[in-house]
């Protein structure tokens, strides 16, 4: 190819349209992919024409929590963990044969580096059966704020629609099961962004539940949570929240991202990612994944040739970038 010319196109239905048209010849990179709905059209009425790649993405869809009452309390926080149906949002995310969510714990799953299927099928959180999870979580709340007494919150997310419906999710699933009303704060970048770098709000919804772009999570361990590596005002103002509530659990988190990273046994290292991950999961909860993403983007089929994401562990922005697209060719018809 000569060059490559990249449109602006914010609705998803416009793209989609001009995919199909011919306007255009790749539609998705990163989190800018297919909506289930297209995908699900895509395979159904035109086979012959798109081509998809389904591939996990850096990040998951998922909550993070700032740490002011009443979330300070353990409790809240695993009462909300607990409640949450992770199958049920897998579910919704089903387009067609493919699915666009994978299960998880903190996480990216699918790679060597993760909890088994049967360890994701049996936790408390992630078990299919919820009826002993929503049980526990509301005796965990009775007991924080006297029985049947519950508090309200806030999710805020950026007002795009496949994050806005992690708030929406996170909502129905807390009023149905724990009786809990949901605000929803649907804002803009520009407007989110001095809020998070100053810690004005309390949950947030969105590509945050976690992340990595090396299919291993010390990436996001030592990134994100270990304190002198920070460097952004948001994540320095929550992990100060993280450590007035959970002194000693955040410094003993800390120490094991620290002997994770120097530890050169790959064996022991798993271990030691698996031990992380679940003490956060179940001890810390500073953030909850509802699921991976798995990004589906398209492609002209029979027109654009050397395109490489299909049915790949990690897709990641690199790949999607530079480098996938000098090998590209087009075939005119």
């Amino acid at each position: 190819m000569d060059g490559i010319e990249s449109f602006i196109i914010l609705d998803y239905a416009t793209a989609f349209t001009a995919l199909l048209t011919g306007q255009i010849h790749v539609f998705g990179r990163g989190s800018w992919a297919l909506q289930a709905g297209q995908a699900a059209q895509a395979q159904r009425d035109f086979p012959d024409r798109v081509e998809l790649h389904d591939h996990l993405h850096a990040f998951a869809d998922g909550l993070s929590f700032y740490f002011y009452p009443p979330l300070d309390d353990i409790r809240l926080r695993k009462a909300i963990s607990l409640t949450l149906d992770r199958d049920a949002y897998v579910k919704f995310w089903q387009a067609g044969d493919i699915s666009m969510r994978s299960k998880m714990m903190d996480f990216i799953p699918d790679t060597d580096w993760s909890p088994s299927a049967e360890t994701l099928n049996t936790t408390p959180g992630l078990r299919p059966d919820k009826v002993q999870d929503r049980k526990d979580a509301n005796d965990m709340l009775d007991a924080q704020f006297g029985p049947g007494e519950r508090p309200d919150l806030v999710c805020n997310v950026q007002n795009v629609e496949d994050q806005t419906k992690i708030c929406l999710f996170f909502g129905d699933q807390l009023k149905k099961h724990l009786g809990i009303t949901v605000k929803m704060e649907f804002e803009e970048r520009t407007v989110r962004t001095p809020k998070s770098d100053t810690c004005q709000m309390t949950i947030v919804g969105g590509s945050g539940g976690g992340n990595s772009i090396v299919g291993q999570p010390d990436d996001w361990i030592f990134g994100t949570f270990y304190r002198d590596n920070l460097v952004t005002p948001g994540s320095i103002c929550r992990s100060a929240l993280w450590a007035e509530a959970e002194p000693e659990l955040t410094v003993e988190l800390e120490e094991l991202a620290w002997a994770i990273r120097t530890e050169l046994d790959q064996v022991k290292r798993k271990e030691m990612v698996l031990q992380w991950e679940t003490k956060h999961f179940t001890e810390m909860i500073t953030k909850i994944g509802f699921a991976w993403n798995r990004n589906v983007n398209a492609i002209l089929k029979g027109v654009v040739r050397g395109y490489s994401c299909k049915n790949q562990t990690l897709c990641v922005y690199t790949k999607q970038g530079i480098d996938q697209f000098e090998r590209l060719w087009l075939v005119k018809k």
